[in-house]
C-alpha cells in the first residue's frame, strides 16, 4: 500500500513535469514570457475585439472629419467588412480604410 511519502514525492514530481509543460516563450516571437502571460508576449498579444472596434471606429471618425458617432453608424453599416477585417487580422487603420473604401466606392467591392 503506498504511504503518504509515497503521494507526496509522486505529486511533487507531477507538479514538476506540468511545469515543464507550460509555455515559457512567446508562440509568436520565442520571447520570454512573465509569469502573468500565457502563450503570447506583450507585442504579440491579439488586441481584445471591442477595443479594436473602437479603434476602427475612431479612425474612420478622424479619416471622414466626422463625430464618433457618426463614423459609428457608417462602421456598423459595413458589419461584414469589419468582420472579414479582424478574421484577417488587419490592424484597425487597415480595417478603417477598407471600410471607408467600401463607403465611397460601393461598385468597387
Amino acid at each position: 500500500m503506498p504511504t503518504n511519502r509515497f503521494w507526496a514525492r509522486l505529486n511533487k514530481q507531477r507538479g514538476v513535469e506540468m511545469a515543464h509543460a507550460m509555455s515559457e516563450v512567446c508562440d509568436r516571437c520565442n520571447a520570454a514570457l512573465e509569469c502573468s502571460q500565457i502563450g503570447f508576449c506583450g507585442d504579440c498579444q491579439p488586441p481584445i475585439y471591442s477595443a479594436w472596434e473602437e479603434a476602427v471606429t475612431q479612425q474612420v471618425a478622424d479619416d471622414l472629419c466626422t463625430g464618433y458617432s457618426e463614423a459609428a453608424g457608417v462602421v456598423e453599416g459595413q458589419d461584414v467588412d469589419l468582420q472579414q477585417s479582424w478574421t484577417k487580422g488587419l490592424s484597425a487603420q487597415q480595417a478603417a480604410q477598407k471600410i471607408i473604401a467600401a463607403v465611397t466606392n460601393p461598385t468597387e467591392q
